[in-house]
């Protein structure tokens, strides 16, 4: 058995043996203020990354969160499309990263190791400051 899924099936064996992956989402986004963006967050569950292959995992993470959200709230995953390849999942959340670096930081805001190796910490100061 891997560590992910025994941390899941047997959450007494975590150091926070009170706290399932259901329960921690939940007051993840109770920490959101304004309920319509809370209810939009548990509603629309993506599940990513290497535990995202854990068998059976999305569909008794969203059976506990229906025992715990209120009768308003229905969690609900969201699937990858079609046209992505099959083994996406599992990557998706370094994918998400990837695009993101692209899209929120300007090009030229980053130091590579050249830079660095060639201007020292100070190339971290013009470049990204």
């Amino acid at each position: 058995m891997q560590a992910a899924e025994s941390l899941i099936a047997r959450p007494q064996r975590a150091r926070a043996a009170d706290t399932s992956l259901a329960d921690a989402i939940l007051a993840s986004a109770s920490c959101l203020g304004d309920t319509g963006l809370r209810k939009a967050c548990l509603e629309t569950l993506l599940v990513c990354g290497g535990g995202s292959s854990i068998p059976g995992i999305i569909r008794r993470l969203v059976s506990e969160l229906h025992q715990l959200c209120p009768p308003s709230i229905t969690p609900q995953p969201v699937t990858c499309p079609e046209y992505m390849p099959e083994q996406s999942v599992r990557y998706s959340s370094w994918m998400g990263g990837a695009i993101l670096s692209k899209i929120a930081f300007q090009q030229n805001q980053h130091a590579s190791k050249y830079d660095y190796n060639e201007s020292g910490p100070s190339i971290i100061h013009r470049k990204c400051g």
